[in-house]
């Protein structure tokens, strides 16, 4: 497990400097990241994709020329004003959502451990929901 101490716009970077140094693959990654197009509460696990709009994952396909590793999008998508997203990402939850949120964070916690021991295929049918979209489901 690694966790970048860079921004998340700027992940690119370290995750090419993990590729390089352990040998391994993007194909090898699984990407934790946020996403303000899946409501709050649902995670998505998918194998490799476009950025969906995502700065730090427009980085990490941009360092490494790859877009084939496998993500978990975290759903934090409210009916609160999300624009601009720089600011919304980066601002607490409500004392309301924490129920929601700490329920997503255990649920995307059991999905990981299931994803170490079975392929993304498998794990997307066990774990990802069916959701109303709030965006961009891509």
């Amino acid at each position: 497990c690694v966790k970048p101490t860079s921004f998340m716009n700027n992940s690119g970077m370290p995750v090419l400097d993990v590729k390089q140094f352990f040998k391994v693959e993007p194909e090898q990654f699984l990407v934790v990241y946020d996403d303000i197009d899946l409501p709050l509460g649902t995670i998505r696990f998918r194998d490799g994709g476009g950025t969906g709009g995502h700065k730090g994952i427009e980085s990490i396909i941009y360092q490494t020329q790859n877009e084939k590793f496998n993500r978990l999008r975290i759903g934090i998508a409210t009916d609160d004003d999300m624009r601009p997203a720089e600011r919304y990402v980066l601002s607490p939850f409500r004392d309301e959502q924490k129920e929601s949120v700490n329920e997503m964070i255990e649920k995307a916690c059991e999905g990981i451990e299931y994803y170490l021991s079975h392929d993304i295929k498998e794990t997307m049918n066990q774990f990802n929901e069916k959701t109303k979209k709030k965006g961009v489901d891509g």
